[in-house]
Parts: structure tokens; sequence; C-alpha cells
């Protein structure tokens, strides 16, 4: 590299400063830019999420209005209030029985799509330059028809926001039903279709290019912002201007400074330069650093010179000085440190091969037990112990086989399973290894596998499978391995105990769920079928095998707490009094005086004390609601309405599935949708085949 002298560096320092300074005020300048566009274009969207919260709420509550009308007393001023323009009557055919305010004549028929029981933009009930807004409730197995003039509907909607834009809501086709702000559009008017359709278009219309943001409120309409684009740049750039003049003044006076500084350090430098120069000549002819400790001092006079310009600079000459003097009174105990040094460096560089090798082994360990003890469940610690096992060593596969009963089975896993381990190979090695204490490595199909057998007192536990590809030296992970496998046995055993004591609450559930039956109307059938439908949501709610198949036993005792209801109450073929419907709704609480308190059964008390829970915290007994219901109440609820529904009780008949699919999803004034976990009810909606599969394959 050419030299260059510190001069001309200084000049480019200089130059680099300022143009430094003149790209950040042009990268503010920008960056404002961009920033104050978007803040318009975030600011819309805000605003245009309230409206369309304030346009849902306009339109639920003119929903709830039409279905709660009695239409044998229609109140002329209540409809006023409302602001209902038309008001029919139709059969399901579309043809109008009875006009209950309106123009509109008897006998006329109604297109198909405005029975749909949503909001639909039509001029069926107008002239096409006054557009209506048309929504239908069943009523009675009829239809009951409200048209809305969009003017008079949105009257005082919303004040006026402060901006150059304007606030329309429009159809597909684009036509205005009402506007706000700015005389864009008038109503009646069309609004081209690339203002409407994207969520933010932009394009030429009238002379002006125009930005918009649009909302998709469904049933057709669109709630559409639109403002000009000219509007947003000029007052952005304006701002921006502001900003980048401001720091491109503020930062010169900055650059002068720092250009003055540069200088007085440079030329300290220098000076300070050559003196070190000539001292590295003289130090360079000794022939080890004992016999130049007398060239430093000696050359260390050069350094103090009178005229230093930083006060720092002298004290760190001084305190070089002092530094020298003590070196030099202490030049032979440095002397003998130094050939100490030398010796003890060979010693460190022979110990620190050994400790390289024992701290390997250390982080291999650390890396394996890594999770293990924060694991939830021991199936989950079996997860993380196969995935920190085939990570540390790079595997291709890594396993735990457990043993019980005297079968082994592959309890977890991390990567594709050889096609070999079967389970007649699998008790192979369990019957090779009943004697034999030490890990086994072979090379078998171009992969190394290395088999650790793992022992609880005395007695053959489980295995741990690495394979690897490649036949390289497996000695290092058996070593590592042997330690590794000595705490795993308890672990193993803890599984095995595990499994049992959950097979007997699983056996103890089963049996407490006949005492149910017998008890009541309730079938065992019906039970059955309530864990079969709870079992298949939680699968797709992705929930562990493990809670799908504590769900399924213990959602068949939801009702257990009825074995505490008098008999005589839960057979009554007729209505229920006030008492006897208070002593029903007790039965949850019942539950936890039969479960009482095990650990093991805490799903089976909370499903037994939440299932008649609501999403909206109309439920009983306690009210809650959303989140705070335990999942397995929310699941076991849904899946006790739908079984309840499709059979017969003494105080109703059995449902289709076809009805209690419209009941559940529609509602039908007892159940309602907002009674159920969105997420379940879309599992519902979805797989509600496979609900009505189940019902018919498990009859009473």
């Amino acid at each position: 590299m050419k030299p260059v002298s510190l001069a001309s560096i200084r000049r480019r320092f200089v130059l680099l400063g300022f143009v430094v300074i003149v790209l950040v005020s042009v990268s503010v300048f920008f960056f404002s830019f961009l920033r104050l566009s978007s803040d318009y274009h975030v600011e819309g969207e805000r605003f245009l999420g309230d409206a369309a919260g304030n346009l849902d709420e306009r339109f639920l509550t003119t929903e709830v209005f039409l279905k709660a009308l009695d239409i044998e007393d229609v109140d002329g001023p209540t409809l006023d209030a409302m602001k209902v323009s038309e008001l029919v009557l139709c059969a399901d055919d579309g043809t109008i029985l009875e006009v209950l305010r309106g123009q509109a004549l008897l006998g006329q028929t109604f297109p198909p799509r405005l029975l749909s029981g949503r909001w639909t933009p039509s001029s069926h009930l107008s002239l096409p330059a006054s557009p209506r807004l048309v929504l239908s409730v069943r009523k009675n197995d009829r239809w009951l028809v409200a048209g809305f003039e969009s003017r008079t509907f949105f009257s005082g909607f919303m004040g006026k926001r402060e901006t150059d834009g304007s606030l329309l809501l429009v159809n597909d086709d684009g036509m205005v039903l009402a506007s706000w702000g700015k005389d864009i559009s008038t109503v009646g008017g069309m609004l081209p279709v690339f203002l409407v359709t994207p969520r933010a278009g932009e394009g030429l219309w009238g002379g002006t290019t125009l930005r918009s943001l649009s909302v998709n409120m469904g049933m057709g309409l669109h709630l559409v912002l639109v403002y000009p684009k000219s509007a947003v740049l000029i007052q952005a750039t304006k701002t921006s201007i502001v900003w980048a003049a401001v720091l491109f003044g503020a930062m010169i006076p900055l650059l002068l400074f720092f250009g003055r500084t540069l200088y007085a350090i440079t030329e300290v430098f220098l000076r300070s330069a050559r003196n070190l120069s000539n001292m590295a000549d003289d130090i360079g002819s000794a022939e080890n650093p004992l016999e130049a400790m007398p060239m430093m001092v000696s050359s260390l006079e050069s350094f103090r010179v009178d005229d230093a310009p930083f006060e720092e600079y002298r004290r760190l000459l001084g305190a070089f000085e002092r530094m020298m003097d003590v070196i030099t009174e202490q030049s032979e105990s440095l002397g003998s440190l130094y050939e100490e040094a030398t010796a003890m460096e060979l010693e460190l560089r022979e110990n620190n091969d050994e400790l390289t090798h024992l701290n390997n082994n250390l982080a291999d360990l650390m890396n394996l037990s890594r999770g293990v003890v924060s694991s939830a469940s021991l199936d989950a610690t079996a997860t993380v112990m196969v995935s920190n096992l085939k990570k540390c060593f790079s595997c291709e596969f890594a396993g735990l086989i457990a043993i019980v009963e005297g079968s082994p089975f592959l309890w977890g896993h991390e990567g594709v399973v050889p096609t070999d381990m079967s389970e007649d190979s699998m008790m192979d090695l369990m019957s090779r290894f009943v004697d034999q204490e030490d890990p086994e490595v072979s090379f078998e199909s171009g992969r190394t596998r290395i088999y650790a057998p793992v022992r609880f007192m005395g007695r053959l536990a489980g295995f741990v499978v690495l394979i690897r590809s490649g036949k390289g030296d497996g000695r290092a992970i058996v070593e590592v391995l042997e330690r590794f496998v000595l705490p795993l046995g308890g672990i193993f055993q803890a599984h095995e105990l595990v499994r049992e004591v959950r097979s007997s609450f699983h056996y103890l559930a089963t049996r407490m769920q006949t005492l149910t039956e017998s008890y009541h109307e309730e079938t065992g059938s019906h039970l059955i079928r309530v864990g079969e439908y709870s079992a298949l949501v939680a699968e797709h709610l992705g929930m562990s095998s493990e809670y799908v198949e504590d769900l399924r036993i213990y959602s068949q005792l939801h009702d257990i707490g009825k074995l505490k209801v008098p008999h005589g109450i839960l057979s009554k073929p007729g209505p229920l009094t006030d008492e006897e419907f208070d002593e029903m709704r007790r039965h949850p609480d019942y539950a936890v005086d039969i479960l009482g308190d095990s650990e093991w059964l805490e799903m089976a008390r909370q499903i037994a004390t939440t299932h008649h829970e609501k999403w909206d915290g109309s439920g009983y007994p306690r009210g809650m609601k959303g989140g705070d219901i335990p999942l397995c109440g929310r699941i076991v609820a849904l899946a006790d309405i739908y079984d309840a529904l499709r059979g017969e009780r003494g105080y109703k008949s059995a449902f289709s599935h076809e009805k209690t699919w419209d009941i559940i999803l529609h509602g039908d004034g007892r159940v309602m949708p907002e009674h159920f976990d969105p997420a379940i009810l879309e599992i519902f909606r979805i797989h509600h085949g496979v609900f009505a599969d189940i019902y018919d394959k498990i009859k009473d």
C-alpha cells in the first residue's frame, strides 16, 4: 500500500465529515418524508377501523331490533326511530304476504338473495338513484324484510373528520350508498372499482390522483376512505426539508471543531512517532528484553516535551517514566520471572490439552441434561432427551427404548426410525443386554450404531440408541453416554410407574362412568360419544396424545355430580319447578365432593364443574367467561350440547344432524354460537360430518 501523509489524512477526514453531514441530512429528509407519508396512511387506517366498528354496531343494533320486533303489534314511531323505510312479510319463495310499511305491492316477489338473513344492497324496494339496504330475518317460518334509505339510515353516523378526503359506503359495483366529509361523489353515484376492491388503492379520477383505503364490511359492502395524493406529498415534503436544514446547520460547527481537534492531536502523534521510532531502533539492537531496559530509560528523555498541548499527554509521559523506573529497579526479579514463565508455559500447554478434553465431555453432558428438569411431563422429558442427544452427537437418529412389563417399546425418538427397529429386534436387543453392562458400538451399512443400556437397581430398564453416518470413532460418545445413562434409570422407572398409575385412574373413571349411566337417563353410549367428540376436537387443536386420551376418558364423568341430585328430579317427565331447577344446577359443585382432591383427577374435576359455563359468561355455576374456562370444559360443553340435541329426552324429541348443526352455528334462542369458544366452534363447522359419523356408529 502506498504511504499516505498525515496532512492528507487530515484533509480526507474533514472532507469525509462534510460528505457524511450531507448524506445524513439527505437521509433525514427521505426518512422524514417516508415516515410522514406512512403516518398519514396509518392514521387513515386507524380512522377507517373506528368507522367500520361504528358501522358494524349500527348494523348489529338494527338486526337485534328486527329479530325482537313483534309483527302483530308494529309501532310506527319505533320504526321511525330505527329509520325503517319499508317493512314487508314474505313467504319462503319471496312472495309478499303483508305490507307493514312502505309502497310494496301484495303478491310482488323478492329475489332469493334478499331472503338470506344478511344485509344486502338493493334497489328492489326503491328507485335505482336512491339505493336501499335490505335486511331479512326469520319470523315464524316466514321472512320479515326491512328496507333502509341510506341517507336517512346513516344520518348522524359520525362527526366530520379533519381531512381533505371523504368517507364512502359503497357496494361491490362501486355505487355510493352514503358519504361523509369532502364531496368526492354523491349518493347514488359510482366510484371507480380500483378505489374499492383493494385494501389500498391509487389511481387517476376526475383529473386528480387519489389514494384509497378500503375495508370489506361483508354483505357486498365496502367502507372506503379516499383522499388526494398531492396533499400528503406536499405536507410531507415541507416538513422534511425543515428537519434536514436544521440538522445540517447544527452539524457544521461540529465539523469545524472536529477539524481543529484532529489537527492538534495529529501533531502530538507525529512527535511521539519519531521518538518511538528512535527507541525501537535502540531496543532492537539488544539481545533480550532485560538488556533493552536501560536503553528504554535513556530514550524516555526524548518524551519530556514541555510544550505538549494536552494535560493528559503530559500525565501519560509521567506515568510512563515512573513505570520504567520501577522496571529498572526490579530487573533482576523480572529476569527470574521471565525464565519461570517460560517453564510454566510449557507445563500449562500440556495441562490445557487434558482440560480441553474433559471440558468437551462436560459440555456434552450439560447439553444432554439441558431442559430435562424443566419438562412438563415424562413424555416431554423423553422428547427433550432424544432431541439433545441427536443435536449433541450430530446423529441421524436418536431413540430411547423403555421396558414396561417385560416388553420393550420406542418411548421417544428424533429422526427417521430405522426399518429394522421392529418389536422382534428390540426383544433380541433386550435379551442380549440382560447380563451385559458396557455399551456396544457396531458399524453396519455405512453407519455407526451405539447401544447404551440403562439400568435401575441392577435391573435392565431400557436403552439409548444412536445412529451416525460413516464409521468414525464412537469411543468419545460412549465415554459421555456412560455418565449420562446413570441417572436415566430413575426416569425410566418413573415412566413405568406413571403409566401404571394413569392406567389405574382411567380404569377408576370408567367404573365411575357406569354409576352415572345407571342413575339417570344418560346412556353409556351418550357418554362414550361425548368422549369421542371431545377427543376429535382436542386432536385438531394440536393437543398431545396423552391429553387427548385423558380427555376421552374423563369427559365421560362430566355429569357425575348428578349422583347427588334426587332421582325424582332427574327422571321427572314434565318441566321442573324453580326449586328443582336450582337443585339440578348444583350438580357441577356436587362433582367436587364425589371426585375428591386427587391431582390425577384434576381434568375430571375441571370438566364436571365447567362444562355448563359459556364463552360469553352466561353459563353456570360461576358465570366464567372466555379463556378463564379450562380448555377441557370448553371442549366438552360443545360435545355435550351436540349429543343432547341429537338424542331424545323427556322434554324434547331427537333432532337431525342438519338441524343440530344449524342450531349450534346460528342459534335458536336457547343455544347460541356465542356460548362456545370460537376456535372450537370453527373445528365443529369444518368437521361436523365426523360428529355425525360418531353418532351413527355408537348408537344407544
